[in-house]
């Protein structure tokens, strides 16, 4: 977006504020003291400022009147885009100290407005003096803000793309542990020497059938199959005899059983 481009109001304003004469008490009349006011109009490249709804009569000073102290005063004036695009024009900075006054501009009744190329905007500054403001010449400037509609503008709101919520994918259990590949080889090397075929007290782990069939296996529930309480010693006789199974096989066993104990 461009920098808003800003239309200079030079204005000069002999504020009439009121004045209670001093040195004397008057019975019931206070007499005051009223000036004229001017401001000074510098229009910008893209829009122009005057005194006629027709834009005719170019602007260069606005007579604001006199003006008493808590008092406000109307002016108004014209602007006009001579651009060709569309402009938004709005009120600028003001250089009026607040111990004078203020100052409004309104277009078309509104804070800001935009206008077609050749559009024609009524204006309206509403002066008003401080209730405190001390009387004399006021030196200040006001400004008109006017920006290219159609860098202000924004694009167009993009279309949503639809998205569905994909089906989750099925994520192995940690650690899953395969008979074929881990089981079946840690007992051909521990156990099946002693608990082959026709094996010592019955259990042949030989196989996954005989080892379902013969090693008190209860899939899901490791602490009370029987294969595992004898390899950790817990509730059975501690296997293999004379040895042991490392920490990590004898873990392998135990999630094996707790998922199901499958042939897997």
């Amino acid at each position: 977006m461009k920098r808003p481009k800003l239309l200079a109001i030079c204005a000069v304003v002999l504020a009439v504020i009121v004045g209670v004469a001093g040195g004397m008490t008057y019975a019931a009349t206070v007499f005051n003291k009223a000036a004229n006011a001017h401001v000074r109009i510098i229009a910008g490249s893209n829009i122009g400022l005057y005194s006629n709804s027709s834009a005719t009569n170019v602007v260069s000073t606005i007579e604001i009147g006199d003006v008493a102290r808590g008092e406000s005063e109307d002016v108004t004036f014209y602007v006009k885009n001579n651009g060709g695009v569309s402009t938004i024009i709005s009120q600028g900075a003001s250089t009026m100290p607040a111990s004078v006054g203020t100052i409004t501009l309104t277009f078309d009744g509104n804070t800001q407005k935009t206008l077609a190329p050749g559009e024609i905007s009524k204006v309206v500054a509403t002066f008003r003096a401080a209730s405190g403001a001390a009387a004399g010449d006021v030196n200040f400037t006001i400004s008109i803000n006017y920006i290219d509609a159609t860098d202000s503008t924004p694009g167009p709101t993009p279309t949503p793309i639809p998205t569905s919520t994909p089906t989750p994918t099925p994520t192995p259990a940690p650690g899953t542990v395969s008979y074929s590949a881990t089981i079946q080889p840690i007992l051909n090397a521990s156990c099946v020497a002693c608990h082959g075929s026709g094996g010592s007290a019955g259990v042949n782990l030989t196989s996954y059938s005989a080892t379902m069939a013969t090693a008190g296996v209860v899939a899901g529930d490791a602490a009370n199959s029987l294969l595992y309480k004898s390899l950790t010693g817990n509730g059975a006789t501690k296997m293999p005899i004379g040895g042991s199974l490392t920490s990590e096989q004898i873990t392998a066993v135990q999630n094996w059983i707790n998922q199901g104990a499958r042939n897997n």
